[in-house]
């Protein structure tokens, strides 16, 4: 018998994507999305900082651990946590 794998088991590691600080300090984010690698998860949320559409991105592992925080301030990025 042949398993089928599922869409999230496929891109296990999920982002938490976050409007303000104060949102991702109470842990409230506007949406998440899913990636098969740390480095495409880092990437997307960079993308999305650097085009200013969130300030605070949340990279979860496979396991559901906090892996990586990539937050904006102003023109910069600061990177907490492990990286691709």
């Amino acid at each position: 018998v042949e398993l089928a794998m599922s869409r999230s088991s496929s891109r296990p590691f999920r982002t938490a994507y976050f409007l303000t600080q104060g949102l991702a300090n109470r842990n409230l984010p506007s949406i998440h999305g899913r990636s098969a690698t740390r480095a495409r998860a880092c990437h997307a949320a960079s993308w999305h900082l650097l085009n200013s559409h969130y300030r605070v991105a949340v990279v979860y592992d496979e396991f559901g651990a906090r892996s990586t925080a990539l937050i904006r301030h102003g023109r910069q990025i600061t990177i907490q946590g492990l990286l691709p």
